[in-house]
Parts: structure tokens; sequence; C-alpha cells
């Protein structure tokens, strides 16, 4: 699977939430979390890796706060930071175009910058 494919899933549940349903940003970023469970949670790294990524770049398009106080904002927080501390230094084990690597890198470093620091 690709990294655009990925990206584009997430970002029509995204969308889906915000117009189809009404839901608000938050509640958009849950639902779409939520839906990408099988990826987000599967045995290959590629793509747990991709999925967190596209829903927090997203997130970030969306104006998605992740305050301290609430607890599932710290549970994805902490998953983030897991997944990004284990599978982000080396994309070479992927086999990724040059463009989606460079797409996912991309996107890699704003959700860092935005999230991690």
């Amino acid at each position: 699977m690709k990294y655009s494919n990925i990206f584009n899933s997430v970002d029509f549940l995204f969308s889906e939430a915000l117009r189809g349903r009404g839901f608000s940003c938050h509640q958009a970023f849950a639902y779409a979390y939520d839906e990408m469970e099988l990826l987000r949670e599967g045995e290959n790294k590629f793509e747990v890796l991709a999925t967190l990524t596209a829903l927090f770049v997203l997130a970030k398009k969306n104006g998605v706060d992740f305050p301290s106080s609430d607890d599932f904002a710290n549970d994805v927080l902490a998953e983030l930071s897991r997944v990004y501390e284990r599978y982000s230094s080396d994309l070479s084990g992927f086999e990724l175009s040059l463009e989606e690597k460079n797409r996912l890198n991309s996107d890699m470093k704003i959700v860092a910058e935005e999230f991690l620091v």
C-alpha cells in the first residue's frame, strides 16, 4: 500500500465526518482514528507509521488541538510518540518510490514539529 492511498483514506474519513456527519474537528479526528484502527494497530510497520502520520497532518490542517487535560489526547499523542520513536528513523526498509518517501518524510517532519516538541 502507498502512503498516498492511506492519506487519501484518512482524508476521506475526516471530510466525511466534518461535512457529511456535521462533526467538530475533534470528533472528526476521533472518528477517522477509530475507523483506521485495523491499519493503525496492525503488524505492518509502514501502515502504522503512515496512518498516524496522515491522521496528525489532517489534525493540524483542521485545527485539532490536544489539550493535556484530555485523556484521549494524551493517549493518541503517546501512541504517536511511541510509533515515531520505533519506526521513523529509517524509511529505507519500506518499499516506497522516491516521491512517496519524500512526501512521507515531509509529513512526518510537520507532525513531529507540531505534536512531538
